[in-house]
């Protein structure tokens, strides 16, 4: 997968990388920095890894504090 496969969003190219493992989302992980990767992984659900920053929960997601 790359950058110019023209994938609109996050979760479309998260998306599309599973269906090239040939793995449902469920089985694949994600390791994001941004609260964006982190909804995107999160809505496909996907299991998600946090990378860097100072974060916390809310609703349920995790997120970089000061962020909204």
């Amino acid at each position: 997968m790359t950058a110019e496969d023209e994938l609109e969003s996050t979760a479309q190219r998260y998306l599309s990388a599973c269906l090239q493992l040939n793995r449902p989302p469920n089985m694949c992980a994600v390791f994001g920095g941004s609260p964006e990767a982190v909804t995107a992984a999160h809505n496909c659900t996907m299991k998600v890894g946090v990378v860097g920053g100072e974060w916390g929960v809310r609703g349920g997601i995790r997120w970089r504090q000061g962020q909204r």
